[in-house]
């Protein structure tokens, strides 16, 4: 990957980048943060380039106090392969140079993946509260989202033989740990309720699994999908298999992590009242 500051030309292919980095809110018009930025310091907004195409971005500041990252965001077929932690060496280079001493960056609350990222890379929690006010309102950016082509060609099942090869290669790819033991794995999975896998012809692009009392109630463990394949709808159409399974019983349950809680709202689930998730753990992620 090659860093180097944004050109005009790349504005589309910047902002397809943080709409598929889920990165694009309404109340931040991405043209006018563009814009704004074009104005400021515009040698210190950086892009990545493979393969000619712009696959990450990373917007630099400092005001003479405290450095600034905004708009981190790496292509999400292009993640686990150290792009983010290269465009963000790239930022500090450029903030120590200029004398920074301190840089600062926000992070949504539930997105507890990149609060993972930044804490592995010597980002802490200043136990601060954020605030802002906004100065001008920007007109809602409108998200034209492309319909999930290989949506079509993906198929379910319930009765796939897995190999574990590809089983672990799919935990693996995302990072679970899970996939470091590998015996227990395959049992577990094979000794479930129902497991329901997702293949893009031969390829294993997903799975989700269901423990279950058979009658009444029923959990659902894991659900992933691997990166290349994910926000094309794939996760959900697990989901629906198992709903179209399990969704007579008297209830449904899941436990999730802060980034994943809104992918579970769009389809059906909600919080569990008061409750609190408990557990006894023995792994490092899943």
């Amino acid at each position: 990957m090659n860093i180097r500051p944004y050109h005009d030309s790349d504005e589309q292919a910047v902002i397809q980048v943080w709409i598929e980095c889920g990165l694009v809110a309404p109340q931040n018009n991405p043209v006018r943060d563009i814009q704004r930025k074009s104005k400021v310091n515009p040698d210190w907004f950086l892009v990545g380039i493979a393969q000619k195409k712009v696959i990450a971005s990373c917007m630099v500041g400092y005001e003479g106090h405290r450095g600034w990252i905004n708009y981190l965001a790496v292509s999400p077929t292009e993640q686990r392969k150290g792009y983010a932690k290269r465009m963000m060496e790239e930022a500090e280079r450029l903030l120590r140079e200029a004398g920074c001493p301190k840089i600062n960056l926000q992070v949504r609350s539930s997105n507890s993946k990149m609060i993972a990222f930044y804490e592995r890379i010597g980002f802490s929690d200043d136990r601060v509260t954020s605030l802002g006010k906004r100065l001008e309102t920007d007109k809602p950016y409108a998200v034209e989202r492309q319909p999930a082509k290989a949506q079509k060609e993906i198929e379910y099942s319930f009765t796939d033989t897995l190999s574990d090869d590809e089983v672990i290669g799919l935990y693996d790819a995302n990072g679970w740990s899970s996939a470091q033991k590998p015996e227990i794995l395959m049992r577990a999975l094979r000794g479930s309720h129902s497991l329901v896998t997702a293949r893009h012809g031969s390829k294993l692009v997903g799975l989700g699994n269901a423990i279950s009392d058979g009658h009444l109630v029923v959990y659902y463990p894991h659900l992933l999908v691997h990166p290349d394949y994910q926000r094309k709808g794939i996760g959900k159409g697990i989901m629906n298999e198992m709903k179209a399974r399990y969704g007579h019983f008297h209830q449904q349950q899941l436990t999730t992590d802060g980034n994943a809680i809104t992918f579970y709202e769009s389809i059906g689930f909600e919080r569990s009242g008061k409750t609190e998730p408990m557990w006894i753990y023995q792994g490092d992620e899943h």
